[in-house]
């Protein structure tokens, strides 16, 4: 590949040689996809393709640019990949500012994203092998404005925001409208805004055929992936189009160390995501390096011994991604989250009226955890009533929770199964002052469990 062609050869050699040495690595079977494939399991990749220059009506336009997409993706196709042609703006600060200078950022897709689509159409909409993602990373047209966002977002149109003064914006509809009149069989990747699927009005996108598939980049900045990813994945085909993680990364500090970073793959997994890996062909960030020996080998997590602040022992995520791929990543027993509990200070309260306090659980493995409450006052109470902020959160099927009195027997009844942060609404009435204590247990799949006591006074009057 041409592009693998600067990590290989090394600007400013002459390109063609670099072509050259690609070519004679992909007749003998060391290129990357092959690689990718034989050391990895790796069935998809995915194409991150400048808009601009497939913009047939634009100054940059290129035709010379989109034969080598042809020629690339027909390699690809060859060696059995699917292939995601994802189109890409010039947002990252960390490109040469030509290419931000002639494709200026937009937050979604424009006019400019849907000739270039109408572009990937015409080459490939017969090759149902071919996937065609809309604008990469999307983000709010109109800042701290969700519901009109998503207006522009499905409808198209203009933002009042003064940063997108003048542009128009092409709604998601409109790109999908956009293929199918061109005949194209594709799968449609849309990705959501922010990075995140659960805010995307989902009964107002339209396919005809019936075939999308809803994408994010969960760079371990949001922790809730059951809210943000998991619940879609129930009803659409999700995919994470791009994923990795440094020790060096602001969220490795952030979001309490390394073991996140496990835990993002073993939810990928549980809950059969695709994934794109971040990158084959970027050094060190899944790979070590194409230049060296051993052109396919993985970067490492130490689970024991890496850290957030460990800057001369850099760890990626290299090795925990080629695990999901080849089917043998599990996390250990070691590595098992226990659920956690939030806090409950303690209460005062006056006889017949009844206690609340809610009981906040969180469990980002996965496994389902269970609930116990003794009230501790001789009397056998109902477990409490009402579910208070699950609507996101609460997974859709029941366990059995047991409840009982101090002295008494424990009564099985049913209650919701928690996954991820779960919101429970515990209520009781105790008949009698006195000085009581609630003890409520959370405990998952593999015998992990969270315990706190709540002291409850309870005074005559």
């Amino acid at each position: 590949f041409y592009g693998e062609a600067e990590t290989t050869c090394r600007m400013p050699v002459e390109l063609n040689q670099c072509k050259e040495k690609v070519e004679v690595n992909y007749r003998n079977g060391n290129d990357g996809l092959t690689l990718a494939k034989s050391v990895w399991n790796a069935n998809t990749i995915r194409f991150n393709l400048n808009q601009v220059l497939l913009d047939p009506k634009g100054k940059w336009f290129d035709e010379s640019y989109v034969k080598e997409i042809q020629r690339a993706v027909a390699l690809a196709r060859g060696r059995g990949f699917k292939v995601i042609a994802a189109i890409f703006d010039g947002p990252n600060q960390n490109g040469p500012p030509f290419f931000r200078d002639r494709a200026p950022p937009r937050p979604i897709d424009t006019d400019v994203s849907l000739r270039a689509i109408q572009t990937l159409t015409n080459l490939f909409g017969n090759d149902e092998g071919v996937f065609l993602e809309f604008l990469n990373e999307p983000y709010l047209p109109q800042k701290d404005n969700l519901e009109n966002s998503f207006k522009i977002w499905i409808n198209g149109g203009t933002s009042p925001s003064v940063a997108w003064e003048g542009a128009k914006f092409v709604g998601v509809n409109a790109m999908i409208d956009a293929v199918r009149k061109l005949g194209g069989k594709n799968a449609i990747i849309i990705q959501g805004m922010r990075g995140r699927l659960d805010e995307i009005p989902i009964a107002q996108v339209k396919d005809p055929l019936n075939k999308l598939i809803f994408a994010a980049h969960p760079f371990m900045n949001e922790l809730n992936w059951h809210k943000t990813l998991g619940l879609m994945a129930k009803e659409r085909p999700v995919a994470i189009t791009a994923w990795g993680f440094s020790t060096q990364d602001l969220w490795c500090h952030q979001y309490q160390g390394v073991s996140k970073a496990f835990e993002a793959v073993d939810y990928f997994q549980k809950r059969n995501l695709g994934v794109i890996m971040f990158g084959m062909d970027a050094k060190y960030s899944a790979i070590r390096d194409f230049e060296s020996t051993e052109p396919a080998r993985p970067t490492e997590i130490d689970f024991l011994s890496s850290n957030c602040s460990d800057k001369d022992k850099i760890g990626r995520s290299g090795s925990l991604i080629q695990a999901l791929f080849r089917d043998r990543f599990q996390l250990t027993e070691a590595e098992n989250r226990a659920p956690s509990i939030k806090p409950v200070s303690d209460i005062n309260i006056t006889v017949g009226k009844p206690v609340k306090f809610k009981v906040i659980i969180d469990d980002l493995d996965i496994d389902p955890v269970s609930l116990r409450i003794w009230w501790n006052d001789g009397t056998v109470d109902p477990s409490p009533e009402g579910l208070l902020d699950t609507k996101h959160n609460m997974e859709p099927r029941e366990v059995k929770i047991l409840v009982k009195g101090k002295d008494e027997p424990e009564i099985d009844q049913n209650f919701p199964v928690f996954t991820e942060r779960s919101t429970y609404l515990a209520e009781h009435t105790y008949k009698k002052s006195g000085k009581y204590e609630a003890r409520v247990v959370a405990f998952d799949s593999k015998g992990s469990k969270a315990e706190q006591i709540i002291r409850i006074n309870v005074s005559s009057r």
